[in-house]
């Protein structure tokens, strides 16, 4: 194959160490006469090679961060993630191995409340045959949150389920002080449960409760309309909930880590003139800037 975003991927790590001595032992020929690109994954298969290719994308040369991000990357699988399919969490895993990490924002507490009914709004109907024939829900999410500058945000929200419910109140929280968040939309959520390793499930509260030994993970894939880059990140959790909040909340910080980036290049790299329009830089804050937000 020459076309699609598999066509030049490498999952195991003896293939992505032959690739960085010799490419041609595993590509029959150069992605980019294509106009492909090679990729290589992160899994359970993933050897220090997977994560030395990918942290050269970073500009990543110490051998100590390297091993740094493999150390978290088969913690955090342990424990049911798997980034394979999540680049932009693993992106958020490297900038936390590097301690360049820096949160928009932090949770201090989300409700998610879910009401069914048998008819609209309440009312019986005779068409609701058995229990499980609901004609109105009702999602509502509540989210609090902290500024990096310790200002509280407090807000409520409704969705069509559950997850759009907290998505909606995360960004009605955010967007008034991220405006660039508006640009980035949810399209398309996977969830599945896995179950987690012996060694972790001896350990783990929800196992040892529940005396199921099993996690929820979500993926939730997104794109930012301005760069016109899709990308996916991956939340676990001991139920569908968390595990969700975990997986937006990467792509809320993916996007405006990613931004902050792009407009510290730009800034960098144009020479510095008093007299230069400024009504086309953008209005959006850093997350160090949010300190008197």
């Amino acid at each position: 194959p020459f076309v699609g975003r598999s066509a030049f991927a490498h999952k195991g790590g003896m293939h992505a160490h032959a690739m960085q001595l010799a490419p041609t032992s595993y590509e029959h020929i150069d992605p980019a006469l294509t106009g492909n690109s090679r990729r290589v994954l992160v899994s359970e298969l993933s050897g220090r090679s997977n994560i030395a290719a990918l942290t050269e994308e970073y500009g990543i040369s110490d051998p100590q961060v390297t091993k740094n991000v493999l150390d978290m990357i088969v913690q955090q699988e342990n424990l049911g993630y798997q980034y394979e399919g999540a680049e932009a969490s693993f992106a958020l895993v490297v900038q936390k191995a590097m301690r360049t990490f820096r949160p928009h924002f932090k949770r201090i507490r989300y409700q998610v409340e879910v009401s069914g009914y048998g008819g609209a709004h309440g009312q019986y109907t005779k068409q609701a045959v058995d229990a499980s024939h609901m004609e109105y829900e009702h999602s509502e999410a509540t989210v609090k949150l902290a500024l990096p500058s310790g200002r509280l945000i407090h807000e409520v929200a409704e969705g069509n389920g559950p997850v759009a419910a907290l998505d909606a109140a995360l960004r009605k929280a955010l967007e008034p002080i991220y405006p660039n968040l508006q640009e980035l939309h949810l399209v398309d959520y996977k969830v599945r449960v896995v179950r987690l390793p012996e060694e972790v499930a001896k350990t783990d509260l929800h196992t040892m409760i529940t005396g199921t030994a099993s996690a929820i993970r979500v993926i939730v894939d997104s794109r930012d309309r301005n760069s016109h880059e899709n990308f996916s990140t991956v939340g676990v959790g001991t139920n569908i909930i968390e595990a969700s909040w975990r997986a937006l909340v990467d792509a809320v910080e993916y996007k405006l880590s990613r931004d902050d980036a792009r407009w510290a290049t730009q800034a960098t790299s144009q020479p510095h003139n008093e007299t230069e329009d400024t009504s086309q830089a953008p209005a959006v804050p850093q997350a160090s800037q949010v300190l008197n937000a």
